[in-house]
């Protein structure tokens, strides 16, 4: 769990930002009793709720999605099991499983308040500094039949497709930095992007200015997984952003920030 704070004037909260690599899903595909949708604010929602009324006085929370192309809550409304005859059933626990939405939302909540209350904010000795850039990475074609179509196999043809861009952003606050993008990274590019980042707080934000599904990592590939087959970046595009990612970090962690390259790139210092 990542946790930024901010501190107003007076040294009270005044926001936070929570970062961690879990979809908020624990209803996703849940139907009520009487077959219909509902809206819920999930996981995200159920912990800034938590959060905002621990601190009060008008405290705001925003939860940052990290790393979280496989990474499901532990604990979802939909269950699928494989029975005695190897065919899959499905449970939805239906509006009960809004407690568990609650259950999850307060042990994240409580894990950010700890860490809150621990952290010690100081005045930013560097402006907020924010880039953008486009990193071009090879492209794959949809799965044929949809997503609805794939199930888990050994065998699945990956058809390329050219190259796309994937647009990232780097927000430096001043020794924490967030390194944002559109796509869906898996856990493990997310944990490589903070082990390879020179600042000493680093958050890897996901589904940025848009969402773009999921970016799977090279092992993703050769294992198969749903990341992969359900994905419009071929196989090398999640490395290729790190690396770029990479780049940016370093540059941006010894200003001032120097892009020459022929990608588009713009950046701004609020």
């Amino acid at each position: 769990m990542g946790v930024l704070r901010i501190d107003g004037v007076d040294g009270r909260p005044i926001a936070g930002l929570m970062n961690y690599a879990v979809q908020s899903s624990v209803m996703n595909g849940s139907f009520t009793r009487s077959g219909d949708r509902e809206i819920t604010a999930d996981l995200a929602g159920a912990t800034a709720t938590r959060v905002e009324q621990h601190f009060g006085d008008g405290t705001v929370a925003l939860f940052l999605v990290g790393a979280a192309g496989d990474q499901a809550p532990y604990l979802t409304a939909v269950r699928t099991t494989v029975d005695a005859n190897a065919q899959l059933r499905r449970s939805d626990a239906q509006e009960a499983g809004h407690a568990l939405v609650d259950l999850l939302g307060e042990r994240l909540a409580t894990e950010s308040v700890r860490i809150a209350e621990h952290t010690r904010t100081t005045e930013p000795t560097t402006p907020l500094r924010v880039v953008h850039d486009n990193v071009e990475v090879p492209a794959q074609l949809p799965p044929a039949g949809g997503l609805h179509a794939l199930r888990p196999t050994t065998r699945h043809d990956f058809t390329p497709d050219g190259t796309t861009e994937a647009p990232v952003v780097v927000a430096r606050i001043g020794d924490v930095v967030l390194a944002c993008l559109q796509a869906e990274l898996n856990a493990r590019t997310g944990l490589d992007l903070k082990a390879a980042s020179p600042f000493p707080a680093a958050c890897v934000v996901t589904m940025v200015n848009g969402a773009a599904k999921y970016m799977a990592d090279v092992g993703s590939y050769d294992r198969i997984t749903y990341e992969a087959m359900n994905s419009r970046y071929a196989r090398g595009a999640a490395e290729t952003v790190s690396a770029r990612l990479g780049e940016l970090l370093r540059e941006l962690r010894h200003e001032p920030i120097a892009v020459t390259r022929d990608r588009r790139h713009r950046s701004s210092s609020p």
